[in-house]
């Protein structure tokens, strides 16, 4: 449905690039995100639902399924099971959080 979801493709690889990126990733799939965004000067307002009631391993077979989809020059390193279980034991955010977490990633040129 165009204009209802922001793109990932293009994207998911270069975020997976950095160890900061990577975490952010993995909290978008724990906690999952509302709030507006905007991508490629498209505005959006919406909510990711959370998958955190998966397991670790499959939360990263995910990140890695959506990473190899774009068939990067220079692929990211895998996902696996123990990043996600770090990540996890961090401690819960908010959906809004991660929104925020995302901005702060935009405007320091890490998420493109």
């Amino acid at each position: 449905m165009p204009g209802q979801f922001p793109p990932i493709n293009g994207r998911a690889g270069v975020i997976a690039g950095s160890a900061e990126g990577r975490s952010y990733l993995i909290k978008l799939m724990l906690f999952g995100m509302f709030g507006p965004i905007e991508v490629d000067n498209v505005n959006y307002r919406g909510v990711m639902p959370s998958v955190g009631s998966l397991s670790d391993q499959s939360i990263a077979d995910m990140l890695n399924f959506i990473v190899a989809l774009e068939n990067p020059l220079t692929p990211a390193a895998a996902f696996t099971a123990a990043e996600v279980s770090a990540v996890r034991a961090e401690g819960k955010m908010s959906g809004s959080d991660v929104g925020e977490l995302r901005a702060q990633l935009v405007a320091r040129g890490l998420i493109p």
